[in-house]
């Protein structure tokens, strides 16, 4: 179950302008909605035929000389998000921790919505397991049907 954090969106879904549509229209380099995001054809990968197929939006074409039809390998739409698991989390008590269980790897195809919300498809789920090990946390090879980049502020 998906829901809202208020604590991270203040006003929720209808807040325009908020950090998490700020923060991904940064991420997509489509702020205030000028400009167009790269494009996702995820009909290969969802008839298990092929890789989902990127088209280059105008940032990557001016930045990289590309033209609209091109097709590029890796997109800054492309996101990974941490999932963890809800029930043990106590957001009234400082230095709280959460228990990661997994991550969803999305495609942001839309970060402009005026009531502040956004679109994405998803690319893969992979889940941490049930029980902890020593091995490497993340794994580039065989996990991830795309690359995916890790971002630390």
């Amino acid at each position: 179950m998906a829901s809202w954090d208020a604590n991270v969106n203040p006003g929720g879904p209808g807040n325009s302008g908020g950090p998490v549509q700020s923060g991904l229209q940064c991420l997509t380099h489509v702020p205030n909605g000028t400009g167009q995001p790269d494009l996702l054809d995820a009909s290969n990968l969802a008839a298990g035929t092929g890789p989902a197929q990127i088209s280059p939006g105008s940032f990557n074409q001016s930045r990289y000389g590309l033209s609209s039809n091109a097709l590029i390998a890796t997109s800054d739409s492309i996101i990974t998000v941490p999932l963890f698991d809800n029930s043990q989390v106590n957001l009234q008590q400082a230095n709280h921790q959460v228990t990661i269980v997994g991550f969803l790897t999305l495609f942001v195809n839309d970060a402009n919505a005026p009531n502040g919300s956004f679109s994405a498809t998803i690319l893969n789920v992979t889940g941490c397991g049930n029980t902890p090990s020593s091995s490497a946390p993340v794994s580039g090879g065989g996990v991830s049907a795309i690359p995916v980049r890790l971002i630390h502020n």
